[in-house]
């Protein structure tokens, strides 16, 4: 199995404070017109995604079940990789949210969408409905660019700088090698308020949140590397001095172990 890759992607100039990025994707390979199957890995940020249609099946490591994915949904922070089967031609749009800034578009408590797949009709009822259609009638990216920005912009709602604004920012720069009480301490709110409004505010408890951001950056390496630096350097870089610890939170969000994900 292969990593989805972007056909092509864009900014949105007017929103690059909170949008990421806003990428397609398309299963090109006609062979026989066979789905294709493609590995996942959660990263930490919120998705708006819209589907051509709602023929693609998604299998999430944790229950090892394949369901049918909704035409448009808000993907949720997940804490665990997951698998797509792609039919050929069906095309992917995915709004990438910048991390920590969907809170900026949505009012409510994040967590609550935590590992889930909601469809853009129960977030955002007609108004989610209606943006739905419209992409549907774009008829080149460009025109689904402008669509996208022109529903986003009005959601914007100004928030007072937080004070988990900083500890997100403070998890990425040392990619998630992070001291949970140091960081709950530089927040100046008890733990209890600190996991409670981090949760709200990110989607994820804060240590979930450091290791996937941890393993994505572990990824990361692994791929620079391209075998020209063990793994168990590439480990002890990211602060593992235990090898079964080092496996058991690769495991937790690649779902599989670093030696099956290395062999595939």
């Amino acid at each position: 199995m292969k990593k989805l890759c972007a056909t092509q992607s864009y900014q949105l100039p007017a929103l690059r404070q909170y949008v990421d990025s806003v990428s397609f994707y398309r299963n090109e390979h006609h062979q026989d017109s066979q789905s294709l199957l493609f590995e996942g890995c959660p990263e930490g940020v919120f998705e708006l995604i819209f589907q051509s249609d709602n023929s693609v099946w998604q299998k999430d490591r944790c229950d090892g079940v394949w369901r049918r994915r909704d035409e448009a949904f808000l993907g949720g922070l997940h804490q665990q990789g997951y698998q797509l089967k792609l039919p050929p031609d069906t095309e992917i749009m995915s709004v990438r949210f910048k991390h920590g800034a969907f809170k900026y578009v949505f009012s409510g408590r994040l967590n609550d969408f935590m590992n889930q797949k909601v469809p853009i009709s129960e977030l955002w009822s007609r108004a989610g409905v209606r943006l739905q259609n419209k992409l549907k009638q774009c008829a080149d990216p460009l025109s689904k660019l402008h669509t996208i920005a022109d529903f986003l912009e009005p959601k914007v709602h100004v928030r007072q700088h937080s004070v988990i604004d900083q500890s997100v920012q403070a998890i990425l720069s040392c990619q998630g090698m992070v001291d949970m009480v140091s960081l709950e301490r530089q927040s100046a709110l008890s733990t209890a308020q600190f996991r409670k409004r981090f949760r709200e505010e990110v989607g994820l408890s804060p240590k979930k949140y450091a290791k996937v951001i941890k393993v994505n950056a572990i990824l990361s390496a692994m791929e620079r590397a391209q075998g020209h630096q063990k793994l168990t350097d590439i480990v002890y870089d990211f602060g593992y001095f235990d090898q079964s610890h080092f496996i058991k939170d690769f495991k937790s969000v690649v779902g599989k172990t670093p030696s099956k994900y290395l062999s595939a």
